[in-house]
């Protein structure tokens, strides 16, 4: 149950950044091509354009699932859904995996979601130290009701040590092809601390 709710503040947290978005810190990272800047908090770290906005929790408004750490939020705004990139953080049973965490979400949103459409999935190795951990990624479309436009969402899941790790990107299924490419770059760059 706790599992469904998590991932219908997901996806309401994506709608929600189209309009608004700091105990973390951006730092300017040499190994870092420019224009980007590195997002740390003591868990993860994350690469995002220097442009884009950064929503912290403190500034999210009420709606905004307490398992959000923070949105990024794509410097070309639009009135319809502005792309953007939010991670949560809930913590998880130590035997849950990557991919029953992934599962568990995805059918919440098949469940919340008009017009739920997979696209992909597949599973791979988030390097961590010296250890390989499993991770999940998924994308899939949908509406959040029968007039809103078409949403993308690539997803990444990550089980370890007790904590999932979402990191959500969303966009509308039209969206420029360098806005789709900053958020791939942004999840990609998605690494533990």
């Amino acid at each position: 149950m706790q599992k469904k709710t998590f991932l219908s503040g997901l996806i309401i947290i994506s709608l929600m950044l189209t309009g608004c978005f700091g105990d973390t810190e951006t730092v300017e990272d040499e190994e870092i091509e420019p224009g980007k800047i590195s997002y740390e908090t003591s868990n993860f770290k994350i690469n995002m354009p220097e442009d884009w906005e950064i929503i912290e929790r403190q500034d999210f408004t009420s709606n905004v699932p307490i398992e959000t750490v923070v949105g990024f939020r794509s410097n070309i705004k639009s009135e319809i859904f502005t792309s953007n990139v939010n991670i949560s953080e809930s913590q998880l049973p130590v035997e849950i995996n990557s991919k029953d965490f992934a599962k568990s979400s995805i059918s919440s949103a098949k469940n919340k979601l008009t017009s739920y459409k997979q696209i992909n999935f597949q599973d791979y190795e988030l390097e961590y130290k010296d250890e390989s951990i499993p991770t999940y990624i998924i994308e899939f479309s949908g509406k959040q009701s029968p007039i809103e436009p078409i949403v993308q969402f690539k997803q990444i899941f990550i089980s370890h040590n007790g904590i999932g790790y979402t990191i959500t990107g969303s966009f509308l299924s039209d969206e420029s092809e360098s806005i789709v490419k900053q958020i791939d770059e942004m999840l990609d760059s998605f690494s533990l601390m």
